[in-house]
């Protein structure tokens, strides 16, 4: 004769078990898609970073050259720590062969790189600037001789504090950069203007 209530027992016996297994395959799906999307978003950040140096790399290079004087806005992307001891961005003056000729390609000896420095995404980015390695970024002069080549209107534009020079942090801000000419020597000389928060 058929018992059924030995076969209810034993479903009752397994179920427990079942669970369980739905529950680490649950929390193992979730795992892989949390790391993912961490993945993705990072991804997404490097990507943004890039952007804003390739705009900076093409605006410092034209003006460089005297080309025109573009205007180029950097705000850092809102994945990054603020803090600048944790994000940096400035130009580096480099005068080592091996260094150089990673980034800028060929024999050079000396250039200036664009580099972003960030502790937790170490390497995201360092572009080189196809322009003179002598360019200068003044604070001095002959960029705040108290006229301001940009639309005439003095009262909407400053000079940083701290130029863009040698390893000086570039801070966040909307900016227009001005070739001018060195009278003193060979040295291109890029003066950069930030537009003042009204």
């Amino acid at each position: 004769m058929f018992n059924s209530n030995m076969l209810d027992s034993k479903g009752q016996e397994s179920a427990p078990f079942v669970v369980m297994i739905s529950v680490i395959i649950m929390v193992f799906v979730l795992s892989i898609g949390l790391i993912a999307m961490d993945e993705f978003i990072n991804t997404q950040c490097e990507l943004e970073m890039h952007n804003i140096l390739s705009n900076l790399k093409f605006a410092i290079e034209n003006s460089a050259k005297g080309l025109e004087n573009p205007d180029v806005a950097y705000r850092l992307p809102s994945c990054y720590n603020p803090d600048p001891d944790e994000s940096k961005l400035m130009i580096e003056y480099v005068d080592e062969e091996i260094i150089c000729s990673h980034y800028c390609g060929g024999a050079s000896t000396q250039c200036n790189l664009l580099r972003f420095h960030n502790m937790e995404y170490y390497g995201v980015g360092t572009v080189c600037l196809k322009i003179n390695p002598t360019t200068t970024f003044p604070d001095g002069s002959p960029c705040d001789d108290g006229t301001v080549p940009i639309d005439g209107d003095d009262a909407k534009y400053e000079i940083p504090k701290g130029s863009w020079d040698n390893k000086n942090v570039i801070t966040e801000g909307r900016y227009t950069l001005v070739n001018r000419f060195n009278v003193y020597g060979s040295s291109p000389i890029v003066c950069v203007y930030r537009k003042k928060v009204i």
